[in-house]
């Protein structure tokens, strides 16, 4: 059992949010699994205090069952590192935006605009975890306002925070009357998604099935684009495949292929795709941009 990271043989990943109980101890973090799913975690700051729940977006752990049919097990981790875990209390480091955007949610504590601005001070700041507390509550505000998600997904492109670029245009694609979708709502989800699966802690808040709820071909081009990110061009391939026997013409196969054929050592067959996108004036602009930035990294 390791650390997801890449370690040999951790073959499955499992996502999940913690939950506190006695038995661990200090410097080390007890959990109980069971191989087809995560039961529980626990752990202790100090001996005797749980580490707070509420602190804890999730972590990450690769098994491997290789050799053992165990169908239940328990270790001691040392040093578990947890994905935004925060560094400090919530009532630390709070900016002069920070203080004003809290005012304003006092003074409309209703009103999802104003817990935006919230969110977006608190990601400024450097508080992830924080910002997408107030996201969720933004979205559960604004209904659904497709307007509103819009406006906040374009507000977080302009941090390239693609996660919650990602989360809010998905909003917006869900609340779309008569399931007419508009063009470029449907090229910023698709930007935002493909670029979204960089980040180490997407599956915590844009899980592939949540996608595939939407636009079941860009759920599979972004499991493969995450496969492939963390060196599994063989996963990438797969789920790329199953996005071409859906939608073959969707630009984000060929971008995908073709950086999958760079992984693989096919320079030539991705130069060629990416040629091919360069040539379609129907090729999004963010696609050619990245087609681009591909062509001149690799000569």
């Amino acid at each position: 059992m390791d650390l997801y990271g890449g370690s040999p043989g951790a073959t499955i990943t499992y996502y999940h949010e913690a939950e506190t109980s006695q038995g661990s101890v200090e410097g080390w973090t007890l959990m109980e699994i069971r191989w087809a799913d995560i039961l529980r975690a626990e752990w202790e700051e100090n001996p005797g205090t749980p580490f707070p729940p509420k602190e804890v977006t999730g972590f990450s752990i690769g098994l491997s069952t290789e050799g053992t049919e165990r169908t239940s097990g328990m270790i001691r981790l040392d040093d578990l590192a947890l994905l935004d875990s925060p560094a400090s209390a919530p009532g630390d480091n709070l900016t002069a935006e920070i203080q004003d955007a809290l005012k304003g949610v006092d003074q409309k504590p209703d009103d999802p605009f104003a817990h935006l601005r919230l969110a977006l001070a608190y990601w400024d700041a450097g508080q992830s975890r924080l910002a997408y507390v107030s996201l969720a509550k933004a979205a559960d505000l604004a209904g659904g306002d497709a307007g509103f998600f819009m406006r906040a997904g374009n507000r977080f492109v302009e941090r390239e925070a693609w996660v919650a670029a990602a989360i809010m245009y998905q909003r917006a694609v869900l609340a779309q009357a008569g399931g007419e979708i508009p063009a470029n709502l449907l090229d910023a989800y698709h930007e935002a998604v493909y670029k979204a699966v960089d980040r180490r802690d997407v599956l915590l808040y844009l899980p592939f099935a949540g996608i595939a709820n939407v636009d079941q071909p860009m759920a599979y081009i972004a499991e493969g684009r995450f496969h492939l990110l963390r060196g599994n061009n063989v996963k990438a391939r797969e789920f790329l495949e199953r996005a071409r026997q859906i939608k073959p013409t969707l630009p984000e196969v060929t971008l995908l292929d073709a950086e999958i054929s760079f992984k693989e050592g096919n320079q030539e067959q991705a130069r060629g795709l990416l040629d091919e996108l360069m040539s379609n004036p129907d090729t999004p602009e963010w696609i050619r941009a990245l087609a681009d930035t591909y062509l001149i990294q690799n000569p």
